[in-house]
């Protein structure tokens, strides 16, 4: 879920909520998009633009050093080969 304007995950059966710091964004700019490939990562898109992926337990900039897509992403989507598409 969004919390405080990053992702935070609920795990069930501990009860425990994990932040994830390095996706809040401020003002405007904030998670806008969601995909996963059931093989694959967790990515994240925003709405000022960027991709992060998950990485272990932290969430990291694709692709490394920041230079991912501009504008809003709007939608996400993982294909059956793995490839992200971006809206």
């Amino acid at each position: 879920g969004i919390v405080n304007g990053g992702l935070s995950r609920w795990e069930r059966s501990s009860g425990r909520i994990t932040s994830f710091p390095e996706t809040q964004r401020t003002g405007d700019d904030g998670p806008s998009a969601l995909a996963q490939h059931p093989a694959g990562p967790l990515w994240v898109g925003f709405v000022r633009g960027g991709l992060m992926q998950l990485q272990g337990e932290r969430f990291a900039a694709w692709p490394a050093g920041g230079n991912g897509p501009r504008g809003n992403i709007t939608a996400l989507h993982v294909d059956d080969a793995g490839r992200l598409d971006l809206v």
